[in-house]
């Protein structure tokens, strides 16, 4: 995890300091301690071993942590001597549909997946991922009924082909909800 305070705001001033609470899974897990993040810098907290999510990073103005505020927000995974780092993204710009070009576990130890979270903390979502197989042209479906705040590795396995759509609506409606997804195994990929 990577938060960052910017240099400046939007009228180019110095940023004000910033506070910050982490939330994994519905669950906070981590907060500033009292100590906000100055303009500028970054804080770098760990949580090594944890595989979860949604992940949702809340930034405020004041210690109390009632009035929001613009931060930075990744996800950095370390493995051997790489990394990958998936920036965040505003609760505001997520869809209820995300597309990719491509899906992966056919390849030589490709182990691939499509991750899909449930960011409402409310109500259940229908996550549908659908693949088309290169060498047959058929399509493949894989749903499952996600809980709030909770998540679900679609996969299929022995399968490789493209373009890959993942779509949620309210359980047991036709009303369409946001999710957050990646497709990937440790390159993840925001989808478009």
């Amino acid at each position: 995890m990577l938060i960052a305070n910017p240099p400046t705001d939007s009228s180019n001033h110095p940023s004000p300091p910033i506070y910050y609470e982490i939330w994994i899974g519905g669950h906070e897990v981590a907060s500033d301690g009292g100590h906000p993040i100055a303009a500028g810098r970054n804080v770098t907290p760990k949580f090594p071993g944890a595989m979860d999510g949604p992940v949702e990073v809340k930034c405020f103005s004041n210690s109390g942590h009632s009035t929001a505020a613009k931060c930075i927000a990744s996800q950095r995974s370390v493995f051997g001597p790489s990394f990958e780092e998936v920036p965040g993204k505003d609760k505001t710009n997520l869809h209820s549909y995300v597309d990719w070009n491509w899906y992966d576990q056919q390849s030589a130890g490709a182990r691939n997946w499509v991750l899909v979270t449930n960011p409402s903390a409310t109500d259940t979502i229908t996550a549908t991922v659908t693949s088309t197989d290169q060498g047959s042209g058929v399509a493949q479906t894989a749903s499952q009924n996600i809980a709030p705040s909770g998540r679900w590795y679609g996969t299929f396995p022995g399968k490789m082909g493209g373009p890959v759509h993942a779509a949620a609506v309210k359980q047991g409606t036709s009303t369409s909800e946001p999710i957050i997804t990646w497709n990937g195994y440790f390159n993840e990929v925001w989808g478009q």
